[in-house]
């Protein structure tokens, strides 16, 4: 028998689902900014990186307060 899932639970599901792809995109674009010499696109990368909870964390309010707004 599965048990219910607590709110939190699967707000914390739907933060890391946005989360990770986000992360990866960012830390990807650092490495290729580091590899080729880029000075630009390991700015942004890194700076896409530091704001990228941040980021999850806005668009899973907004996911989570459309899916349970009556």
């Amino acid at each position: 028998m599965t048990r219910p899932s607590s709110p939190l639970a699967r707000g914390m599901a739907v933060f890391n689902a946005i989360l990770v792809p986000i992360a990866a995109c960012s830390l990807y674009m650092v490495y290729l900014g580091a590899t080729r010499d880029s000075s630009l696109l390991l700015t942004v990368g890194a700076l896409f990186t530091a704001i990228s909870p941040f980021l999850a964390y806005a668009i899973t309010r907004r996911i989570l307060a459309k899916l349970f707004s009556v």
